[in-house]
Order: structure tokens, then C-alpha cells, then sequence
């Protein structure tokens, strides 16, 4: 009998010399603050840790060379040795713009990559870009990378214009499409509706169950005007041209910072951190929403750790940007987590 569990976080610190994973929260207790040293293939250096293994350069040194962050990778189920990935590139900011989606694609299993841009960014004057409703904007963020089983890539993020006086209107989420394993650029589209969007996720359901190639995408967003900032769910079943009105998950519209992941039979399950969706405090737990019948019915949502002590600023003596994103995963055929898998959700 397979068994299906749901993980709900993983926390990674890091300290000088060491790396140590800390399990916060597991089926029936028994990985309870498990953590794991430092792994034996990394080396000490005078730098600190050195991985005996070279690095692959994915985008290149060649000027301009510049940071890319957020990076997000991705296998395709058809063939295990294309990749891709995607960060928020920096290579336009020596020419006065900003931050854009870049995508870097591997056929052979890592060792050589191309390098490009979503297409729309500024300056891009083909034909592809010329068309692309990111057409206009300066800046795109938060890249999140998934493939389906026919070998098509969704690249989904937030677009937006940045003046010198800051951000003009607010972000809305888009979800770009590459055909043909990654290979071609096929086309984008933009969520509508929804204000100040922010944190998206995406996950495609590759069960080759009934809802084969759904896409399913939360975000944090008002849904209206006058409605509270919290986690939206909504799904495409025409390959991402068309998503689903938005919907709030939970409901009581206390998530913010979601992760998505998709269970075996199809079943959807939205992460989030808990906030108090009037004041904005935190509410110091982790829940899991179960969203079932292919992304549309909102079956159950629980407190999978609670309490949670989460980071919200950066630690003492540091000066940089830092709070808890939680993220989902799930296993099967794991023995051990019959009991949880009865009861539908961990």
C-alpha cells in the first residue's frame, strides 16, 4: 500500500564551518529536531567550505557579468539530462535598467548552459518581445521554474515599473511558457485583478491522473480593493493561457508567503505562514491547505507547526533582508507515515 505524507517544513541554517538542517516539523514526531552536520564532501579551505567539484558557470563570465539571485532550477520528467533554471538577472542594471527574468537551459545534464532573457524586457525590440504583455515594464522578481510531463516549462514571477521614486502601481503576477523541453519560448500570461501581488509559487500536476497538466499557482495579493493581503490559489487546465478567478487559501485569509506541491492523486496543498490578516502580525504558525478536485474545491486546511518561531528580520549583528518562507514537498511509499496519511493532511 503507497503511503503519503506531507513534509511541511525544512529549515536551513548556516554558520561559519558548519551547515546544519533542522527538521521542524515531522509525521508522528519521530525525526523531531533531527540535524545533520556538515557533509563529508565538503572540504575545508581558506576561503571556508570548498566543494572538491568544479563548478559549471550557467550564465557565463563575459561582460557585463553581473549578480543574478533567486535562482530556481528544474528537471524535465521526458529527459533527465535538460535543465533549466532561472534568477532574477542583473545583466541589464550596467545600462541604467533594472532586474529581469533570465533563463539558462542545459541538454546535457548541466555541463554546458545557454543564457538569455524572458522576452519583453527593455531594449528587447524582436518580435517576441514587441508582443509580450511584459512589453513595457522595467523590472520583473521571485522566479519560480516548473515543467509538465509534455516537456513544456512554466517560468512564472511578478512584473512591475521601478522609477526613482520607486515602484509605479504594484506588481501582477505573469507565467511564461517554453515549449519543446524548454527549448522555445512560447508565450506569457499576466493575472489580472488581484493588487500589490507578491511571493508567487507554481507547481504542475504531473500524476498522469485526471488533472494531468494542471497549473496551479498562489501568490499574496488583495483580491480587492477593499479585501485583506493574504494567499490566493487559482489553476489553468489550457496549458497556462487562461487561470481561474483567485481564490483565498484558507479562507479566513491568514496566509502570506505560500509554497505549492501536488500529491499523488491530483490532491493540491498550499504551505503558508500564518498572519493576522487585519493587523498583519504574525501568527506564529505554519498551516497546509488541501485543495482537491483538480484546484477547485478547498477541502481542509491545518496548523501543520504551530507554534513557529518565525524569522522576521535579519539576526543580530546582520544587515540584510530576512524572513521564514516556508516550502512543501511531499513523500510516498513511506512506511512510517501510514498513521499521518490516514488522516488525509499533515
Amino acid at each position: 500500500m503507497a503511503h503519503v505524507a506531507v513534509l511541511a517544513v525544512i529549515l536551513l541554517s548556516s554558520m561559519a564551518g558548519t551547515r546544519t538542517w533542522t527538521l521542524v516539523d515531522s509525521p508522528s514526531g519521530e525525526f523531531s529536531g533531527l540535524t545533520a552536520s556538515r557533509s563529508p564532501l565538503l572540504k575545508s579551505g581558506a576561503q571556508g567550505l570548498v566543494d572538491p567539484v568544479s563548478n559549471v558557470e550557467v550564465a557565463g563570465e563575459s561582460a557585463p557579468d553581473r549578480q543574478r539571485v533567486e535562482p530556481t532550477i528544474a528537471i524535465d520528467p521526458r529527459n533527465a539530462s535538460i535543465l533549466v533554471a532561472g534568477a532574477q538577472d542583473l545583466r541589464l542594471v550596467g545600462n541604467g535598467l533594472h532586474r529581469w527574468h533570465g533563463y539558462y537551459r542545459s541538454a546535457d545534464g548541466g555541463l554546458t548552459w545557454s543564457s538569455s532573457l524572458l522576452p519583453g524586457f527593455p531594449g528587447d525590440s524582436s518580435t517576441l518581445g514587441l508582443s509580450s504583455p511584459l512589453h513595457g515594464s522595467n523590472a520583473t522578481t521571485d522566479p519560480v521554474l516548473a515543467f509538465d510531463r509534455a516537456g513544456n516549462v512554466y517560468y512564472a514571477g511578478l512584473v512591475f515599473n521601478i522609477s526613482s521614486a520607486g515602484m509605479v502601481g504594484g506588481p501582477t503576477v505573469f507565467v511564461a511558457k517554453y515549449g519543446n523541453d524548454g527549448a522555445d519560448y512560447s508565450s506569457v500570461s499576466l493575472i489580472r485583478g488581484p493588487l500589490f501581488s507578491d511571493k508567487e509559487w507554481i507547481a504542475v500536476d504531473t500524476t498522469g491522473g485526471p488533472y494531468d497538466g494542471n497549473v496551479y499557482l498562489a501568490f499574496d495579493a488583495n483580491l480587492t480593493s477593499t479585501s485583506n493581503f493574504a494567499t490566493l490559489f487559482t489553476r489553468s487546465t489550457d496549458g497556462g493561457r487562461t487561470f481561474s478567478s483567485p481564490f483565498y487559501s484558507p479562507p479566513d485569509q491568514s496566509g502570506e508567503l505560500p509554497g505549492v506541491t501536488i500529491g499523488p492523486a491530483g490532491d493540491v496543498y498550499v504551505s503558508s505562514d500564518g498572519f493576522d490578516p487585519v493587523t498583519g502580525n504574525s501568527l506564529n504558525y505554519i498551516q497546509v491547505s488541501k485543495i482537491t478536485n483538480g484546484g477547485t474545491t478547498l477541502a481542509q486546511n491545518v496548523k501543520a507547526v504551530d507554534p513557529a518561531s518565525l524569522l522576521e528580520s535579519s539576526p543580530q549583528g546582520g544587515s540584510f533582508r530576512a524572513f521564514t518562507i516556508p516550502q512543501i514537498t511531499l513523500l510516498s511509499h513511506y512506511s512510517s507515515f501510514r498513521r499521518h496519511h490516514q488522516r488525509g493532511l499533515v
